[in-house]
């Protein structure tokens, strides 16, 4: 018996929020175990580790298609660019979780949605409407307001360096997720997924120091190769959403709870397990200005307008 259109599209919607909120619990992880490995690895260390596994687990994963080939070559120009970019995201995502933490990488790195969001105001035929308008606000006064309730409520505590690398982290990923989206509307997701990371870890492999690997401690090693599962997990549930009939604003929703769930499980291992990470300054009040942060993405995703296109252009709106 065939499925009927709208059997079809509600069991992909479906099964696109599946593998988006797995997404969402995989990147919640993420961070916390950045932090130890960069007490003792650089961030070109620990990214090559991440995007190699990344690449061999896709690999793995996805298996090779009869072809492969062809598909390669058609999502290889993007992909290129793409791990270009990607190689300065790990980096500064890395990098600005170092100097500061956790709590302030995962929300910060949230705003990479709001980032999304407006591309279709350079991309597309779209506009900002009084509620995403709002959700602008909200999203920037939240990341302001949390990011001074992480630092005791003084701004000369603010690691200024930290919060630009995660902000430009953030744009940079806005860039990506353009692209993957696009790669998996045309059923190339995995392909452009595997050929972005072996760009991006054949760029990082250059920065790297080996002999960091022979002199960290065992558990700088086990959150690297953490990472690295992670990494399989979130990117490669990410790009199985992206190429189901989940609307791009229902994806980033789901995915904008990962910061609450990463700041959840902080505040127990800093109850429970307080000597596994440094202190942050983290405090179950800090959840309120990043839920007002993760409320205003939602406004800007969920509320987005797209105009109709005109009849000659040949651009794809974002659903």
């Amino acid at each position: 018996m065939v499925s009927s259109p709208s059997t079809h599209n509600r069991s992909s919607y479906q099964t696109g929020i599946i593998f988006a909120i797995l997404t969402s619990i995989s990147w919640a992880f993420i961070p916390i175990f950045i932090k130890p490995a960069s007490l003792e690895m650089t961030s070109a260390n620990i990214s090559f580790v991440r995007l190699l596994g990344g690449t061999l687990g896709l690999l793995i994963l996805s298996g090779i298609k009869p072809d492969w080939k062809a598909r390669a070559i058609k999502a290889f120009k993007p992909a290129l660019f793409a791990g270009i970019l990607f190689t300065y995201h790990y980096w500064s995502y890395i990098e600005g979780i170092a100097w500061s933490g956790p709590a302030l990488g995962r929300v910060l790195i949230g705003m990479g949605s709001v980032f999304l969001a407006l591309i279709g105001l350079f991309f597309f035929h779209e506009r900002l409407g009084p509620l995403q308008l709002l959700g602008v606000c909200c999203a920037f006064l939240g990341v302001a307001a949390f990011t001074l309730s992480i630092h005791g409520g003084s701004i000369e505590n603010v690691q200024l360096p930290a919060v630009l690398l995660l902000l430009s982290s953030a744009l940079i990923w806005s860039v990506y997720a353009f692209l993957q989206r696009h790669a998996s509307r045309d059923n190339l997701g995995s392909e452009f997924l595997m050929i972005m990371f072996a760009v991006s870890a054949s760029l990082t492999f250059f920065l790297t120091t080996p002999s960091e690997y022979m002199h960290a401690s065992p558990l700088a090693l086990l959150s690297t190769l953490i990472l690295a599962l992670l990494t399989i997990s979130g990117y490669g549930c990410f790009s199985k959403a992206m190429s189901t009939e989940i609307p791009l604003t229902h994806l980033t929703v789901v995915t904008c709870t990962s910061p609450l769930l990463t700041l959840l499980m902080l505040l127990f291992l800093n109850n429970y397990f307080s000597t596994l990470l440094p202190p942050e300054g983290l405090t179950p009040f800090c959840l309120i200005p990043a839920a007002f942060c993760m409320f205003g993405v939602y406004l800007v995703v969920a509320k987005k307008k797209t105009l109709p296109l005109p009849a000659s252009t040949e651009k794809i709106s974002v659903k």
